[in-house]
């Protein structure tokens, strides 16, 4: 399963999202706010869609669900 999630970088959220692999260890869902690498930093992101495939060669993994009281 992969996720698309918005990026908090900066003091902006970035306009575009950016499609992340969801480790089985994790219970990602809608709405969540997750820790996600970025330009090589660890930055908060908010989870937009869930998809079960992806077109793309390389993607990195959630690292983290900050909130999963959603």
């Amino acid at each position: 399963m992969y996720a698309e999630v918005l990026i908090q970088y900066g003091v902006k959220v970035l306009d575009k999202s950016f499609t992340y692999k969801i480790p089985d260890n994790l219970n990602v869902k809608l709405g969540n706010k997750v820790k996600v690498y970025f330009a090589n930093k660890l930055i908060n992101g908010i989870v937009v869609n869930i998809k079960e495939k992806t077109e793309l060669d390389k993607v990195n993994e959630i690292i983290t669900v900050v909130n999963s009281d959603i």
